[in-house]
C-alpha cells in the first residue's frame, strides 16, 4: 500500500510542478560575426533596454574578446568592440550595466616574463561610458585596490555598487560603480570570513584544475542593499578534479551591505527536485526578475537545457516559472526556444522581457510576458495571490505552503482528505502584503493525498499534497 501511495504521489508531483510559463518565446537573434569567431558568454540589459553580450574564450578557446549590442527593436546583435592585445584580456569574467554605462571584469594577461598559471591573480575592470568603447577606461593594479584575486560574475545594485564573486576564496565583494564618485573603479571590500576555508557553503579552495569557482552573481535591481537582509545570489560550478566531489550550486548571501560587504555570509539554497545542483559546465548564468523577485537559473548542461525561475523562501527554492524550451529535459514546450547550451539570462527594467544567450547555437533567444499573465495581474485586484506547491512533497510529517499576496488580506487555509472531508484549518488570519509560509503538521494523520485550499479575500486556489509515513 505504501508503494502504491508513493507511486500516486510521484504522479501528482509531476502534475503540480509542471506549470504554465509567464513568458512566451518570441524570436531569436544572430550575431553579425562568423560563428567560429565568437562565443557568447554573459549578458546584461541597460536602462534604455539595450541588450549587451560579451564574447570570450572560456567556453571556446578561439573566440574573440568582444562586446555586442542590440536595441529592443533590433533583430541582429551587432559588434561594438573587439578588445585588442593592449587591453590585456585573458578572458572576460563579468558584465553588467549601471544606467547606460557598461562595466566588464576580466582576468589580465601575465606581463612579459611572468609565469601565467590558470590562477594568475590579476584582474581589471573596463568601464565604457554610455557603452562607448572609444571612451573606455581600464582600472587595474596598482592604481586600484584588491584586484589581486580575480573575480567572476558582475551585477549592479540600484545604489551603483558593483557586486562580484571572488573566485579563489569563493566569497563576494563590491566595487564603486558611480561615475560621480571619486572612488569609481575602486574595490570597497569583500567578505574574508575564515581564511582557512571557503565562504561559499559546499565550496572549497580550487584544486589542480581550478574550476571550482563562483561563475555569476545576481542582485535584485530594486533591492535596498543598505539593508543587510537584502539577498545577493551566486552560482558556482563543481569540480572536475580527479576524485572530486560534485558540490556546485546556488548560494544566498546576507549580513552585509553594498558599502560594507565584509560581514556577508552565505547559505546554500536547496530544492526538492535537485534542479539547482550544478555540474562542471559554465557559466551557469543567474538573474533576478525585477517584477517578481524570482531567481532565474540557466540549466546549461545537456541533462537540463532549461531556464527556470524560483521563488526563494528561506534557504529553499520553489519552482515558480520556466522560460519555454522545446529541448528542456524536464518539461518540453513545442513552442519554446531550442536551447543547446543556455549560458546566461537577463531581464529588462520592468521584467517584461527576458533574454537568454546560448553558446551552443551562437544566438540570443527573446521572451516576453504572456498576454494572459499581463491581464491576470492587471485585473486581479487587491486580493490577488499566488499559491505555490508545498515543499517538501511528498512530506513526513511537516510541509510548508507558500502564499504570495499583492496586498494585505484575510487568508484562510483548510486541509481536506481525498474524500473532501475537512482535516484541519491551518490558517485563518489577516496577512500583510508579501510572501508567507504556512506549515502543516501531518503527524496525527494517515498516509495519503491531501488537498489544501487557500482563500485570500474573494479568490481561492488549491494544491495536492502527499503524506507518506
Amino acid at each position: 500500500m505504501k508503494k502504491l501511495l508513493l507511486f500516486v504521489s510521484l504522479l501528482l508531483m509531476n502534475t503540480v510542478f509542471a506549470q504554465s510559463s509567464n513568458f512566451v518565446y518570441k524570436s531569436s537573434m544572430k550575431f553579425n560575426m562568423a560563428d567560429s569567431l565568437f562565443s557568447p558568454y554573459l549578458c546584461s540589459v541597460d536602462s534604455t533596454g539595450n541588450l549587451w553580450v560579451a564574447s570570450t574564450n572560456i567556453a571556446s578557446a578561439n573566440a574573440v574578446h568582444a562586446l555586442f549590442m542590440a536595441s529592443p527593436t533590433d533583430s541582429v546583435m551587432r559588434l561594438v568592440v573587439t578588445f585588442a592585445t593592449a587591453d590585456s584580456i585573458r578572458d572576460i569574467t563579468g558584465l553588467t550595466t549601471v544606467g547606460n554605462d557598461v562595466f566588464v571584469s576580466t582576468r589580465m594577461i601575465a606581463p612579459t616574463g611572468d609565469a601565467a598559471p590558470y590562477f594568475y591573480p590579476y584582474s581589471q575592470l573596463i568601464y565604457l561610458p554610455k557603452g562607448d568603447p572609444a571612451k573606455r577606461t581600464i582600472f587595474k593594479k596598482p592604481a586600484h585596490n584588491d584586484y589581486g584575486t580575480w573575480y567572476s560574475g558582475l551585477d549592479a545594485s540600484k545604489d551603483k555598487k558593483l557586486y562580484y564573486g571572488q573566485s579563489y576564496l569563493l566569497t563576494i565583494g563590491t566595487i564603486e560603480g558611480s561615475k560621480d564618485s571619486s572612488n569609481l573603479g575602486n574595490s570597497i571590500g569583500y567578505a574574508p570570513g575564515d581564511w582557512s576555508k571557503a565562504m561559499e557553503p559546499g565550496g572549497d579552495f580550487t584544486g589542480p584544475n581550478y574550476v571550482d569557482l563562483i561563475r555569476d552573481i545576481a542582485v535584485a535591481k530594486n533591492g535596498n542593499y543598505s539593508d543587510s537582509s537584502t539577498v545577493v545570489y551566486t552560482s558556482r560550478n563543481s569540480t572536475t578534479d580527479p576524485g572530486g566531489e560534485s558540490k556546485g550550486g546556488i548560494a544566498k548571501w546576507t549580513g552585509g551591505t553594498s558599502s560594507s560587504p565584509a560581514t556577508y555570509h552565505a547559505e546554500r539554497i536547496t530544492d526538492i527536485s535537485g534542479f539547482l545542483t550544478i555540474g562542471h559546465n559554465i557559466p551557469n548564468g543567474i538573474a533576478v526578475n525585477p517584477s517578481t523577485g524570482n531567481l532565474f537559473v540557466c540549466g546549461t548542461d545537456s541533462s537540463k537545457l532549461w531556464v527556470k525561475g524560483f521563488q526563494i523562501v528561506g534557504n529553499f527554492a520553489i519552482q515558480a516559472d520556466e522560460l519555454p524550451s522545446s529541448t528542456s529535459k524536464d518539461v518540453k514546450d513545442a513552442k519554446g526556444a531550442p536551447f543547446v547550451a543556455p549560458g546566461d539570462v537577463a531581464f529588462n527594467s520592468n521584467g517584461s522581457t527576458a533574454y537568454v544567450i546560448d553558446e551552443g547555437v551562437k544566438k540570443v533567444f527573446k521572451f516576453t510576458k504572456s498576454i494572459t499573465d499581463v491581464k491576470s495581474k492587471s485585473n486581479s485586484g487587491v486580493n490577488s495571490f499566488d499559491l505555490l506547491q508545498n515543499y517538501p512533497n511528498p512530506f513526513n510529517p511537516t510541509t510548508n505552503i507558500v502564499v504570495n499576496l499583492s496586498a494585505s488580506s484575510n487568508v484562510k487555509a483548510i486541509v481536506y482528505n481525498i474524500y473532501g472531508q475537512e482535516v484541519a484549518t491551518i490558517a485563518n488570519d489577516n496577512f500583510s502584503e508579501g510572501s508567507h509560509v504556512i506549515r502543516f503538521n501531518g503527524s496525527q494523520y494517515a498516509s495519503g493525498v491531501y488537498i489544501c485550499k487557500v482563500q485570500a479575500g474573494k479568490n481561492s486556489k488549491s494544491i495536492k499534497m502527499a503524506l507518506i509515513k
